[in-house]
Formats: structure tokens, C-alpha cells, sequence
């Protein structure tokens, strides 16, 4: 089969192209991201064939994603993906670690119900370390809820029912400890200094 014949119309075929002159034509808008920064594809997908049995038919509202950015685009690091999941995957993402935990800072906004914008200025404007800038209550800060043996509550009503401060639940979550962990161990003793 031509590239030429009815497949071009198809989602996947046109996934497939884009991906071929992104990394081989240097007159498309995207060169300078894959093909100048030698981002390529396996020689297996030189025909389209080949890219279908290796990834299958395009999902609906999917896109084509390399699971590691700095590489070239193979089955091993290639998967379909969402549009959150893409932008959450991209390079120019600000990459923030507490604990064993590392996520992109929208992700930590969301999980800690605090606005973006907060987050971004304390580490990037104020040069706040990660721990105070994602722990720390912010004055606009939204509610986090848990939920837990089939009940769904704010941190504040876990800690009225727990005797956990709020802060630490929320602390402890931002931790990455499991939620029936962070509202049922014991917390420790503040000692003064």
C-alpha cells in the first residue's frame, strides 16, 4: 500500500506522519525540538505498518507520547496518551521532590488543593525549598479532602475526629503516606526547645 492511499484520513496515519516530519523535516514548525535535538524514531517505523502493529489504532482524544523526552520514539518508550498526561510529561515542567515523592507542580497543586500560582512563586520567585513551599498553608489555600473507610471529609474534619492537626495530615499526605496511615498514626509529641 501506498502512503498515498485512503489510511492518511485516519487518526493514527496522521499521528504517524506528524511524528515522521517533526524529527525529519526541517521546515516544520516542531524541527527544532525533535529532529535538531536529534529526537528520532526506530527504523522499524519507517513504514506505517509497522507503527500500527507496534502502538494499534489511535484512541479517541489520545496523542502520541514519548514516555522518556530526551529519546527517540520506539514501542519501548511510546504510548498514547491524554492531553494531562502529555503536558504533564513535558520538559519545561517544574519537577518538585519531598519525601520519596516526586510530581510535577500541577499535580502537587491539585493534590494539595493549592493554587498553582502559589506554589510557582514561592520556589521559583521566592526560592523556597520544596518542603515549606508545598507544606506551609497558603492564605488561599482550597480544602483537601480524604476519604477513608468509605467516608469523605475535609483534613480539618479528620483532625476535630482524630486529634491529628490538619497540618500534619496534610503534611503526611504530601509525604505520600497511604490516607488510613496519615489519619490513624499516632502523632509524635512536639518537644520544646
Amino acid at each position: 500500500m501506498s502512503t498515498t492511499d485512503s489510511r492518511n484520513r485516519t487518526p493514527t496515519y496522521n499521528s504517524w506522519r506528524a511524528m515522521k516530519d517533526r524529527c525529519n523535516q526541517a521546515s516544520h514548525r516542531s524541527y527544532e525540538h525533535y529532529g535538531q535535538r536529534n529526537i528520532t524514531y526506530t527504523p522499524d517505523w519507517e513504514s506505517y505498518s509497522a507503527f500500527l502493529a507496534d502502538m494499534g489504532i489511535k484512541p479517541e482524544g489520545m496523542t502520541l507520547d514519548r514516555i522518556d523526552g530526551t529519546k527517540g520514539y520506539t514501542r519501548q518508550n511510546c504510548r498514547w496518551a491524554d492531553a494531562q498526561t502529555q503536558n504533564r510529561n513535558r520538559s519545561n515542567n517544574i519537577r518538585v521532590t519531598l519525601g520519596n515523592r516526586t510530581l510535577v507542580l500541577s499535580e502537587w497543586a491539585e493534590l494539595l488543593a493549592v493554587p498553582y500560582n502559589t506554589l510557582y512563586s514561592r520556589i521559583v520567585d521566592l526560592g523556597w525549598d520544596h518542603t515549606r513551599a508545598l507544606v506551609i498553608p497558603s492564605q488561599t489555600q482550597g480544602v483537601m479532602t480524604l476519604t477513608h473507610d468509605g467516608r469523605t471529609m475535609t483534613a480539618a474534619d479528620w483532625s476535630r475526629e482524630t486529634g491529628i492537626t490538619s497540618r500534619t495530615i496534610r503534611h503526611r499526605i504530601t509525604m505520600g503516606w497511604p490516607v488510613e496511615k496519615a489519619l490513624t498514626a499516632p502523632a509524635k509529641p512536639r518537644t520544646k526547645k
